[in-house]
Parts: structure tokens; sequence; C-alpha cells
């Protein structure tokens, strides 16, 4: 029997290929998923002004940096927490410097929308692990956007009549929702290009085996141009399975809460149509 496989990974944790099958419509879905709560935020930010948003990604930032894609002209009040993006041990560092940055959007806008991967340190969650030894987050004690919700409001922090002292800067509360395995599974949010794409990764390992290889992955790679167009290669299955991939440091941006517009040129073509823009009365 040939062993060939075609690679999906929907956070892009491949080293060797440009970006995995699945990605582009979690970054779809995601990127829905935040204009959508933006607008909500609007209007409830008089009570809970900040949105906490977990998303899945382990350790590696591809998905919440695709929150960027819906805002690329930077309107909104977005932090992105990528796992990248802070200190690895020193999780208390950690939460007082995204506490900081919160309230700088607080004090411009008076709200503000936060997406922050599963893996960002935070302290002890109580994880639990699979059974090739990675972190399963969604099973955790504890989830890192719980966490900073709870510092955020000051609930290990209370006066004498047990009341939480909040570490905002405005009156109301922050709050946080998880949405889950609905970021890679919910066909409406689909990228026709991700869809088109991995077809064509299925047919490319359908021909290596078909041919006689074996031991290969077939993968994408982009071809070098203004326009978005991509082709296909095969890499040695012992190399998939040592190959290991961050986000690049210089997609970071210097403030440590966003990412770069060399991320969002890069991301975008993988997202297939633009997300929709709300009407707005001039």
């Amino acid at each position: 029997d040939n062993d060939v496989g075609g690679s999906l990974q929907s956070d892009g944790t491949f080293a060797i290929c440009d970006h995995d099958p699945g990605y582009g419509s979690v970054a779809r879905n995601l990127s829905f998923n935040i204009l959508e709560a933006n607008e909500e935020n609007k209007a409830s930010y008089t009570s809970d002004p900040v949105l906490v948003i977990g998303v899945m990604g382990r350790k590696i930032g591809f998905i919440p940096a695709a929150a960027r894609l819906a805002d690329p002209e930077r309107k909104m009040p977005l932090v992105i927490i990528l796992p990248e993006a802070l200190a690895k041990k020193d999780w208390q560092g950690s939460l007082e410097f995204i506490t900081e940055k919160i309230n700088e959007k607080l004090s411009s806008f008076g709200r503000c929308v936060v997406v922050i991967s599963e893996g960002v340190q935070v302290g002890d969650l109580g994880v639990l692990r699979d059974s090739f030894g990675n972190e399963q987050f969604s099973a955790s004690e504890r989830t890192v956007e719980h966490v900073l919700v709870n510092y955020l409001n000051g609930t290990e922090r209370k006066d004498a009549k047990g009341r939480a002292q909040s570490r905002l800067k405005v009156r109301g509360i922050a709050r946080s929702e998880r949405p889950g395995t609905r970021q890679r599974r919910e066909t409406a949010y689909v990228s026709e290009v991700d869809l088109k794409e991995a077809y064509q990764v299925g047919a490319y390992a359908a021909k290596l085996a078909l041919k006689g290889k074996d031991g290969f992955m077939s993968t994408i790679m982009r071809v070098p141009g203004d326009t978005y167009k991509v082709r296909h290669d095969k890499v040695p299955l012992n190399v998939v399975a040592n190959s290991k991939r961050e986000f690049p440091k210089e997609w970071i941006a210097p403030n440590r809460i966003d990412v770069t517009n060399e991320f969002v040129n890069w991301a975008m073509p993988l997202i297939g149509e633009s997300p929709p823009r709300f009407a707005r009365f001039e």
C-alpha cells in the first residue's frame, strides 16, 4: 500500500507549505464573527464594554491573527493577543500588559473587542492532553478568556462588602465567549478559495499514489507575484512529522496587540470574497 496524504491543519502549523487546507475557511469564519461581535459590542458597551473572545490555535497565532481581516483599515477598538507576542512564562506580566492595552482602547473608544488565542500563558488552566500529548484547551478546568475576564473584572480582589474591584477604566464589566469547534465546522462561512484548494490537494495526493509514490504529503505552495496563485508539491511525511511553525515575528505589530499589513496581504486572498460591511448613515 502507498502512504500518501494531504495536509489538513486549520491553524496553519505545518512549516513546509504556504498554508494548509482549512485555514482560509477558519479565517473567514472568524472575520465574520468579529464583524458581528463588534456591532453587538457597540450596542451593549454601556453595561459590558469589553468582550473577550477565545479562539483556537493552541500556541500558534495564525487563527487569532485572522481577526484583523474583519477590519483591515483598523477602525475597530480591536486587541489581538497572539501566543508569540507575549512572554511564555511571565503570565502575571502578560495579564497586566493586556489589561493596560485594553484600558487604552477604553480611554479612546469606551469599549473594546479582544481576540485571544487559547494557548496564551495566563497561569495554570488545568489542561488535559490527548494521546499525542497535545493540550486540549477546550477540556481544561479553566479557559484563557475566562481567566482574563476574571482578572479584568477583579473577581479575586473584593471590597468589604464582597464586591469585585474592576481593573477597567470605565463602568461595566468584561464578558467572554468561545466559538469552539464551530470555527472549523461551519459550512455557512466556508471560503470558496479554500474549498477549491482542498479538493486540489486531495486530487494531487491521489495522483501521487497512482504513480506509486510512497511516504509523501501533498502541499500548497504560493507562486510569487502580485496575483494570488498556488501550485502543489509533495513533502516526505517524516519531514512533516518534525516540522513546526510559529507566527512570523515580522508580522507581529510593534505594539504586540495587532498584526502588520504584511499578514493581511498574505491572508486576505485565502478567505475568498471579502466580509460584508454594515450600512452606515452619513
